[in-house]
């Protein structure tokens, strides 16, 4: 029999437990060794490219900012590193990609973010001709795209997705982007998602910028686009500043786009073409000008012709030699409307129109304008002159200028339907051969604060206007400053009817200078109130209806 002591039983237990311990810890050891291997092999270095061999050359880069004591680390960057192209840190200027790339960590990304300063880029697709490499931007790993500091990035097609709404996806400072050649798709960037894309200062060029998503946000301070296409869809977000869009290519054809809902800001910016040019506000309010520049056509359309919206252009619409333009829906304009077309190109012209001898406006230049049954506004609280080789040809005029502000016509105004002075001024200067200033086949309204003022020209001539429609005047007092009806120089003012029912009633005017009635056999006219004529009276066919209202004749002192 053999006997073990208590103390050896102890000491034998006391080993085993210490050989456990020993293997327990070297367990965890390893396995926080694998954890920090892992760690490292994950873990996103900054990583600069110094050439020359190419990015998939581990000896082209080189890490940026290393820890204290820690050499740099030379490696191929991953989907966790970000990058840096820069000349001024490397001494190379120009790196070539040969196919598609996407940015913004995950499986299959380039790397994680790039910052590319004065140096130039190109993303090219060797498999598609005509078409550079697509640049996919996602910013879910805080991936994203800096150009700045005099960078070029020749070629490339970016994709913004977004991903983190608190990062900017794209920007580019400073710098310059794209390239436009008829028929090859160099360039162009699109928003999607969330994606943010931010431009300053800045030479931008391509096929097509656009902001499709509503969560998207577009914002641009002192720019030149240069692209075909500029459009801001329905119900996005997008802010233009300081900022010119023209395209940079012999074509020079340009649609500019802001979709219906659409939280469009904007201040002095200019969109100009000098081929085609295709306008769309949908109610938006465009602060800037807009000008077409060379032979072509102006096209100022709807999104939704069913469900129209104005376009709006708080500026100036400065149109060149022109061979047509299309307006669909209501144009408001707050500054100067300035066409500059041929008169040979607007055949037949204007100086057909007559009044009383038939036929008001049959022709009248409404081939050119009014076929596209447009409402014209003028707006804001500056003047307004309005510049057109022969009369001015428009279906509904409203003129609301805040503070008197004034509209003028170079040549003759002639209006299809109605015209409204809601508020401001319609003054009106006399031409050389042409009877009367004015025409208005509809009803004019001019409501308190608005104003029609008939002024003279050099020689003492005042200017004519003649109303087929009813004539509304509601102001008590006619002053040459911004109330009703002016006419101190005794212009003609004629109320005409080219057929025989009853029509013209004048209503709510007070007094009138140098009233002509014209009507044919059968026609007549209505007074609508008490009302006071200076100077002279005549009725030239048909008939005066005082409806109870007394009317009385004096001498303008």
């Amino acid at each position: 029999m053999v006997y073990i002591s208590v103390n050896t039983i102890v000491e034998r237990r006391s080993r085993i437990s210490f050989q456990k311990q020993v293997i327990m810890k070297q367990v965890i050891i390893f396995l926080l060794s694998l954890q920090f291997s892992g760690n490292i092999f994950s873990q996103g270095v900054t990583l600069l490219y110094r050439g020359p061999l190419g990015w998939d050359d581990q000896n082209s880069w080189i890490q940026m900012n290393p820890p204290a004591g820690q050499q740099p680390i030379s490696r191929v960057p991953t989907e966790f590193d970000d990058v840096v192209f820069s000349k001024s840190l490397s001494g190379y200027s120009i790196f070539n990609f040969d196919h598609s790339v996407i940015i913004g960590g995950g499986a299959g990304s380039l790397c994680r973010s790039m910052h590319v300063s004065n140096m130039e880029l190109s993303f090219e697709e060797i498999n598609t001709v005509n078409r550079a490499g697509d640049i996919s931007v996602y910013t879910d790993n805080g991936g994203f795209v800096l150009i700045d500091s005099g960078a070029n990035i020749r070629h490339g097609l970016f994709i913004l997705h977004g991903g983190n709404p608190s990062i900017t996806d794209l920007q580019i400072i400073d710098s310059r982007y794209g390239e436009l050649v008829s028929h090859d798709v160099w360039s162009g960037i699109e928003l999607l998602g969330n994606a943010k894309g931010r431009f300053i200062n800045s030479i931008l060029s391509g096929w097509n910028f656009r902001n499709s998503s509503p969560e998207a946000r577009f914002y641009a301070d002192s720019c030149f686009f240069k692209p075909y296409s500029f459009r801001m869809e329905d119900n996005t977000t997008s802010t233009i500043l300081n900022t010119t869009i023209n395209p940079d290519d012999p074509f020079k054809s340009l649609t500019f786009f802001i979709g219906r809902n659409a939280n469009f800001t904007s201040a002095n910016v200019t969109v100009s073409a000098q081929n085609d040019l295709s306008f769309v506000t949908s109610g938006s309010v465009f602060n800037g000008n807009v000008s077409h520049e060379s032979p072509g056509f102006l096209f100022l359309k709807q999104e939704d012709e069913a469900n129209p919206l104005p376009n709006i252009i708080n500026g100036n619409l400065s149109i060149g030699e022109i061979y047509k333009i299309s307006i669909k829906g209501d144009l408001k304009i707050s500054g100067n409307l300035t066409i500059n077309t041929p008169v040979w190109a607007l055949y037949p012209d204007t100086s057909t129109v007559f009044v009383n001898g038939q036929p008001a406006f049959v022709t009248g230049g409404k081939a050119y304008l009014n076929n596209n049954h447009c409402r014209l506004e003028f707006f804001g609280n500056t003047n307004s002159n309005v510049v057109f080789p022969l009369g001015f040809p428009v279906d509904t005029l409203v003129i609301n200028k805040t503070g008197c502000a004034k509209v003028t016509f170079k040549n003759s105004l002639y209006v299809a339907g109605a015209a409204h002075i809601l508020q401001g001024q319609l003054a009106l200067d006399p031409n050389d051969n042409i009877p009367y200033k004015f025409v208005c086949l509809g009803d004019l309204e001019i409501m308190q604060g608005g104003s029609i003022f008939l002024r003279k020209n050099a020689l003492g001539v005042a200017a004519d206007m003649a109303i087929q429609g009813n004539l509304y005047d509601y102001n008590p007092i006619a002053d040459s400053s911004c109330t009703g009806i002016n006419n101190p120089y005794l212009g003609n003012i004629t109320l005409y009817r080219n057929n025989e029912n009853d029509g013209n009633t004048i209503i709510g005017v007070p007094s009138i200078a140098n009233l002509h009635l014209m009507g044919r056999p059968g026609s007549g006219f209505t007074l609508g109130n008490d009302l006071i004529v200076y100077d002279s009276i005549s009725i030239d066919g048909g008939h005066l209806n005082l409806n109870n209202h007394n009317l009385t004749v004096k001498r303008k002192l």
